[in-house]
């Protein structure tokens, strides 16, 4: 299963770098980090390298985060038309719950027991991606738990940062309705 996520996560990197912006300096960064991000998880798959794992990880939220902006970007530019703004719109909350979920690795690979988890779950990469969209939605099923006090404090951060988001994209686009003009009827 591991190996099916990692592939699934490559996979989005890549796709993601290669129709990141129309820009060729924005498309080459992309391409180059998530080259050297999909390369290094690989050899992380075949390897136990602790410092290996933690590069890939920041390289993969930088990507991450390059895709949030620009995502943002077009969701904010009122020329595009509003299924494509809904669409970034609702990649960027998706992409947000993906950042967390890799900061949560890096705090458990970091700080070991940082998480406490079912009895007979593994702590890895599918569950801290349940875990982020069960705290980032603020459902809280109590399952998986933070039990250090930094992941603790990013799950509260996390739960925050999806009820601000919510609230703003709600208010975006109410206030962009009502701020156009009404259409005339048709006789």
């Amino acid at each position: 299963m591991q190996i099916i996520l990692q592939t699934a996560f490559w996979l989005i990197i890549v796709a993601g770098a290669f129709s990141v912006s129309s820009r060729l300096f924005l498309q080459l960064t992309a391409v180059t980090v998530s080259a050297l991000s999909s390369a290094l998880m690989w050899l992380q798959l075949s390897s136990s390298g602790k410092t290996l794992f933690e590069v890939q990880i920041l390289l993969s939220i930088g990507m991450l985060l390059i895709f949030a902006q620009l995502m943002i970007k077009s969701f904010l530019a009122r020329g595009n038309a509003w299924d494509h703004r809904i669409a970034a719109a609702i990649a960027v909350y998706l992409l947000i719950g993906l950042i967390w979920a890799r900061l949560y690795e890096l705090v458990a690979l970091m700080a070991p027991g940082a998480f406490r988890v079912p009895e007979g779950e593994p702590l890895n990469s599918t569950n801290l991606v349940y875990f982020s969209f069960v705290t980032l939605a603020t459902l809280g099923y109590g399952d998986f738990a933070p039990v250090n006090m930094v992941a603790r404090n990013m799950a509260v951060l996390e739960a925050i940062m999806g009820q601000l988001y919510m609230v703003l994209l709600v208010s975006r686009l109410v206030s962009e309705s009502l701020s156009k003009p009404p259409e005339k009827q048709r006789k």
